[in-house]
């Protein structure tokens, strides 16, 4: 996936300030994800009391709130979710419209150099090329690529952030029920790198078979008088059923690995909320676990198991703008047959009035100065005069 990224480095380091704004953006909302669970543990635990208990369960006391009462810490509690909610959303907008103005600034770079080395290409390269292959790599491609870029900043970064946050703090405050919440999370990364790997190569296919219907468009249309004059239309119309059909079947793989993905990430996540509810629940009714933090708890549980949720639903993004990257990057690393030298100029035999500075003499000749190169003398402006022929002689013809 970062590999992505290092490719096309040149077109995004015009914009590495704004991504990285946008980056620290959403690092924040990864934060303020990781905080909103508190304010609501302290509501539960020494807000909601039962009659007659005072007993503060030490939340409180650690902030250096212990002298406040329960309707100031209710005030307070509630003042601070709203507050963290709405810093969270603030962020999450600025984050959000940062890293997609980027996406789209850094697409145009993307598009236009594409297109200005596949016309630097020989002539040998575009006749064995498709032209709705290359259509499809300059505009398809590219926007794919984008959405890639964008979801690895805007949605899969936070999630890492989330995961690192959740698994600190988890480990902090109960090491042993942070433990069994994590039992369920090797069985996870395996099902995500063993799908990921499979959509992947289905979702290359994909684009391959996209790039087949969009070249026997454009070869099919750009000869249309030559198709009707010979009436082969049916042949033509057999050919693009196959290969839409092709794209078909490609499709409904994609969709048959993505649709079997998510309900297994969900159904593993929830064993492990399930796991955690039963023993957490236990540990509440003996006395050693108060309410409100198994409430934190299983809101981390749920906060834990997003990253991997989100990268399930994230796959055929991912899979589809790396393939979209490569086969860019297949245009991109084809050098052209004949390369200009740095500074081109035109020859200096031309006239003096074609884009060099010229100084006339009539003894030296013409002087020329063109970027790069020295001046130095060079052959007379002027055109040889054609030879005085007398009247009635016509010229002889080659």
């Amino acid at each position: 996936m970062f590999l992505t990224f290092w490719r096309f480095r040149s077109a995004i380091a015009s914009h590495a300030g704004a991504m990285g704004g946008g980056a620290l953006l959403v690092i924040f909302v990864a934060a303020m994800e990781v905080a909103l669970p508190w304010p609501m543990k302290i509501i539960v635990d020494d807000v909601l009391q039962p009659l007659g208990q005072t007993a503060q369960h030490g939340t409180p006391a650690v902030l250096g709130l212990a002298a406040f009462g329960p309707l100031q810490l209710l005030l307070l509690a509630a003042g601070a979710l709203l507050t963290m909610t709405v810093m969270n959303a603030a962020a999450d907008y600025l984050g959000t419209r940062m890293l997609n103005s980027v996406g789209e600034k850094t697409m145009a770079t993307i598009r236009a150099d594409v297109f200005a080395h596949l016309q630097r290409l020989s002539l040998s390269f575009h006749d064995k090329q498709r032209l709705g292959d290359l259509v499809t790599r300059t505009t398809t491609d590219v926007d794919y690529v984008r959405a890639l870029m964008v979801s690895m900043l805007s949605v899969l970064l936070p999630n890492v952030f989330i995961l690192g946050f959740v698994t600190t703090i988890c480990v902090l405050v109960d090491p042993a029920f942070a433990l069994i919440g994590l039992a369920v999370a090797p069985l996870l990364f395996v099902t995500v790198l063993v799908y990921r790997r499979r959509i992947k190569m289905a979702s290359r296919e994909a684009r391959s078979k996209d790039s087949d219907i969009a070249a026997a468009m454009s070869e099919t249309f750009a000869s249309v008088r030559v198709m009707q004059t010979y009436t082969s239309e049916a042949r033509h119309e057999d050919d693009f059923r196959a290969r839409n059909n092709g794209r078909r079947d490609a499709g409904l793989r994609v969709i048959r690995l993505q649709s079997m993905f998510s309900p297994l990430v969900d159904v593993i996540a929830t064993m492990g909320t399930v796991l955690v509810l039963w023993i957490g629940a236990q540990r509440v009714l003996e006395g050693t676990m108060t309410l409100g933090m198994l409430l934190v708890f299983l809101a981390y549980l749920k906060a834990l198991y997003s990253p991997m949720k989100s990268l399930a639903k994230l796959t055929t993004v991912i899979s589809r703008g790396q393939a979209s990257a490569e086969r860019i990057q297949e245009i991109l690393d084809t050098a052209p047959a004949i390369s200009d030298k740095p500074g081109p100029c035109l020859p200096r035999s031309w006239p003096a009035q074609w884009n060099c500075a010229a100084s006339a003499s009539a003894t030296r000749g013409i002087e020329t100065s063109c970027t790069g190169l020295a001046s130095r003398p060079s052959r007379a402006a002027s055109w040889p005069s054609p030879a005085p022929r007398e009247p009635g002689n016509r010229p002889s013809s080659v």
